[in-house]
This record gives C-alpha cells, structure tokens and sequence, in this order.
C-alpha cells in the first residue's frame, strides 16, 4: 500500500468510518470522522465518495460533492454530512477526476482525544502494522481490515511480539467490499506478554485488502495506515528530546520493524535540526522484531548504546532520524510525538521510505492556523535529504480552492541533510509575511515545491490545542 496521491478515476480507500463502539477500561466513547482531500492535478476534479457497510459491505451511501476541487484546492466532508444511519461503520472510498491525497480525522468524545492516518491508494494482497500495543487498562489498540474487492477475502492475521517471536495466527473472512475491526483484548492469537505487551501483524490476502491502527491510551490516541512493503531506509521526522525544569515535555517513540526473514544490520543516523548534534550507531534488529528507539528512556534499545547516543544530544534536541539497513532487508516503521507541556494528547505518523522522496513537489491536504474560538494550528516539518542546499516554495489553498496568501507562495531555504518546520502558529521557518497574510483564521491545504530539485519528505502535526488534542499525518509525495 504506497503512502502516496492515487491515480485518477482510482479509489482511495478510508477506513474505520463514523462510528467505533466504546473500549472496555479506556473511556473513548464513540468515535467520528471527517475526511480532507486535496486535488493535485492541473484540472478542477469531481469526486464521488463511496461508502460501504461495515459488516456487509453494501453501499450504504454514494455522493458527488456538489462542486469540483480546484488545482491544488483543499475541502472536507464532515460526519454530520454523512447521510448513514447513527452509529454507522464502514469504509469510504473516493474516486477523481484528477489525483488526490486524502487524510481522515478521527475523534473520540469520552476522552476527547484525536488521531489522522492517510487515505491508501494502493491496496494489496498483504499489509504491515510494525506497533501494536496491548496492556490492560492503559493500552488498547483496534486493527482495521478492508476487502477492496467484489469477493470474499480469507485474511491470515500473523501476529509476532517485539523480539520478532511468531506468537498466533488469527484466520478469517471478510465480505466483498466489507471490513473488520478487531479489538486486539478479545484476539488471543495477539499474545505479546513476553515483550511487555509490544508487537506487530502481518496481515497476508487472496484479495486487495488496506488495513489501518489505532492505538487508545486513557489521556491520548493515535493511528497510522498500514503498509504492503517496505525500504532499506527509513525516515522519522519531527523527532523531539526536551525537557523544561527537569521534567520532559516533547519527546518522541520511533518503532522500526525487520520485514525480512534474515536479521537486518541497522545504521541509525540522529540528525540534528540546524546547529544542533548529530550522532550515529549501529545495531541489528531479528526478523519480523520491532526496534525502539525512545528519546527518554532506553525502552528496548542496549542501554550502552541508548545513553551513548543521547547523552551527545543534551535534552533540547530536535530533528530527524535515519535508519539505513545495511544488508539489504526490509524496514517498516511508525513515529509516536507526545507533547506533554502542550496537550495530553499524542501523534503518530508512518515513517517515511527513502524511495517516496520526491523531487518535484508535497501535498498536505490539512493545515491549520485558527486561533478563536478553538486555538487549531499546525507545524510541518520538511527534511531535505540530499547533500545539497535547497529552496522549498509553500503555497496555501483555502477549502474552496482558491489561493490563500501570496499567489506565488514563500520561498524557505532548506539546507543540505537538514530540516525545516513550517509552524503556522508563530515564527519558526516561515517567513512572518506568509503568517500575517493567513490570517487568525485559516484552515486548508498546503503544497510545497522543491524549487531546486532536491529530494524532500515531509509530514504534519496539527493540535487542537484548547481540547488538549493532536493528529499527525505524513505528506504525499507527487512524483
């Protein structure tokens, strides 16, 4: 499943739509969603929305937006404008006139948390969720699977714990155009206590399925789409180690899966934003074992290399992380954000395969910057990974497609190897013109070129920040 805009006239397949029953322990109450996409091409696109019955998958709802997407425009369609019965679930799959990228926000109003994950235009006949997290009373996690196709899926669900130890095999059916979600406390096959409840699926199918991860913690949320493959480098970026009066108040959880069958002979790379440190080493990570690396405890790293590693950075560093598997196996991964000083809420987002970097240009099909009555904005952070300076070009679009700010966008250098955030809410990399031209009031979607051609990945945080919310998406790259 790429983590990319999709083809036009194709489907981009949305799971876990509308309504999610309440978990036993965690109080998230029922969840809701609301979709954003972003048209990408040179031409005003039209676009039908499908959704599909959660256990049935019939067509519950079919609906054309009322007016096409303008280039590059941004727009919404909210729950309340679902015409599905209450406590409806299902999928949704939107097809275009021109490509599009598409995010889904979800939200739960028991413990008023929030999380993204981004639309999958390429299902597949396996997918990848490298961090699963089961332990009673504090961790929950939902795992979505959907049948893309018009026949029956026999779905294999092979779960392994931290240490890459198979642990359970769970087998099943999943109607035509239908999805299942399995609440991993009632799946005996996903047996992680050998790793202090830490592990992974491989979903394997005679169809194309798309699969998708929530994870539920009393005070926070957060998901992440699945993934058919991986790369021999990984990218996490807005990775954080700060703390304030002795206590930490960003930090950061990157989990880096082993999709091959022999061990895989890791080099990461910590890579500090601007003038900050930067340090490497090298571990080995087992097959189907998933490797952590946490800023503010050793978690499962060897603890020689874990207080080698940060004791270089100090406890105000930010930047990215690289993981480069020397011996040509696989990797898969997903980034946990906590902002702890801002809200109680926490982000997740897929780590990005060094093969979506792209030279042209990235979608963002939701940023923020709105300050009443509800304090909503949103920081994007964009590595550039080449030893080469380059120069980005940002440009705004409202949700009725048209151009927000200047026209021709802001140029922002970015130097070689280094990153930039893009905060909407006050100065950081942006220039303060394109902040005042936003306004207070602003939501929509972003577009940044790469003006020189260098190799760019990018991905957005955005916070909620008066209901102690968050939600993390990684950008689209366009080829």
């Amino acid at each position: 499943m790429k983590k990319a805009l999709f083809t036009a006239i194709a489907a981009l397949v949305l799971l876990g739509m509308v309504a999610f029953p309440a978990l036993a322990d965690i109080n998230t109450g029922v969840g809701k969603t609301n979709i954003f996409m972003q048209n990408l091409g040179s031409g005003n696109a039209q676009v039908t929305v499908k959704f599909y019955a959660q256990d049935t998958g019939a067509l519950d709802w079919e609906y054309t937006l009322p007016s096409p997407i303008m280039p590059k425009g941004s727009t919404y369609l909210l729950y309340p404008n679902f015409n599905v019965p209450e406590n409806w679930a299902g999928a949704a799959e939107l097809a275009s006139t021109e490509p599009l990228a598409a995010i889904v926000n979800m939200f739960w109003d028991g413990n008023s948390t929030a999380a993204a994950y981004s639309g999958i235009d390429a299902p597949a006949k396996q997918a990848y969720l490298p961090n699963l997290l089961k332990r009673i009373g504090t961790r929950k996690t939902r795992v979505t699977v959907q049948n893309t196709e018009s026949t029956t899926a026999n779905i294999s669900m092979m779960f392994y714990d931290r240490n890459g130890t198979p642990v359970g095999t769970k087998n099943d059916t999943i109607p035509a155009k239908a999805e299942k979600t399995y609440d991993l406390d009632t799946v005996g096959e996903a047996n992680f206590d050998a790793t202090a409840g830490t592990g992974s699926v491989y979903i394997t199918s005679n169809t194309n399925i798309a699969a998708m991860a929530s994870i539920h913690y009393p005070e926070g949320s957060v998901a992440y789409s699945g993934t058919a493959s991986g790369d021999t480098t990984l990218w996490f970026l807005g990775v954080f180690r700060r703390q304030v009066g002795g206590v930490w108040r960003i930090y950061s959880a990157n989990i880096i899966q082993n999709l091959g069958d022999v061990a895989a002979n890791i080099t990461v790379d910590l890579i500090g934003k601007g003038a900050l440190p930067s340090t490497q080493f090298t571990d080995t990570i087992p097959p189907k074992a998933s490797y952590g690396i946490n800023t503010t405890v050793a978690g499962t790293m060897p603890v020689d290399k874990w207080n080698a590693a940060v004791g270089s950075l100090g406890d105000n560093w930010n930047g990215s992380i690289k993981v480069t598997c020397t011996n040509g196996q696989p990797l898969a991964g997903v980034s946990l954000y906590f902002n702890p000083g801002l809200v109680t809420d926490m982000v997740a987002y897929e780590a990005v395969r060094e093969s979506d970097a792209t030279t042209n240009a990235l979608s963002m099909p939701a940023v923020y910057r709105k300050f009443a009555p509800n304090m909503q904005w949103s920081t994007t952070l964009v590595q550039n990974l080449d030893n080469t300076d380059g120069v980005i070009n940002v440009k705004f679009f409202s949700t009725a497609g048209t151009p927000a700010g200047n026209v021709d966008g802001y140029n922002v250098p970015l130097p070689a190897n280094s990153s930039v955030g893009l905060n909407l809410k006050q100065l950081v990399n942006l220039p303060q013109a394109a902040l005042d031209d936003l306004g207070d009031n602003f939501n929509g979607g972003m577009y940044v070129t790469s003006v020189n051609g260098v190799r760019i990945v990018g991905n957005t945080i955005f916070f909620i920040e008066t209901k102690g919310q968050a939600l993390g998406y990684s950008g689209f790259p366009i080829k």
